[in-house]
């Protein structure tokens, strides 16, 4: 009796596991390619008070829609907006706002873009740069 309990409990395991498996190979055919991960921004001729804003643009490089769960940027200073899904080979973008002269005091400012990709998190910054 022992041993058929046993086996049973392997055999639900590992069409558990196998199921998850396949949740798992699904999330990993998204894949976000960014064009550009950094963008330098020239804050020599902007007053503090000056809104900066930027669109990283990228593509779904996978076979399986891509989903944007979210983007947590580094202050609160810097204000996110993006495109939550992208089906294959389409683009999508994340625009970061922020103002001149909190980014001349901070130096840089980030967001990290957590998706279904099969690298979960990617980085996208803005940085100052004064001539």
């Amino acid at each position: 009796m022992n041993k058929v309990i046993l086996t049973l409990s392997i055999a639900a395991a590992i069409v558990t596991f196998s199921h998850h498996g396949d949740e798992y190979k699904e999330v990993l055919d998204s894949e976000l390619s960014l064009l550009e991960n950094r963008h330098f921004i020239d804050l020599s001729e902007s007053s503090p008070n000056d809104t900066i804003r930027y669109s990283f643009k990228f593509q779904n490089v996978g076979d399986k829609v891509l989903n944007i769960l979210s983007v947590e940027t580094s202050c609160t200073c810097t204000a996110p907006s993006f495109t939550k899904q992208i089906d294959p080979e389409h683009f999508g973008y994340i625009n970061l706002v922020t103002t001149a002269g909190q980014l001349r005091d901070v130096k840089e400012v980030y967001a990290v873009i957590k998706s279904n990709s099969k690298a979960r998190f990617a980085k996208v910054s803005l940085v100052s740069q004064v001539k």
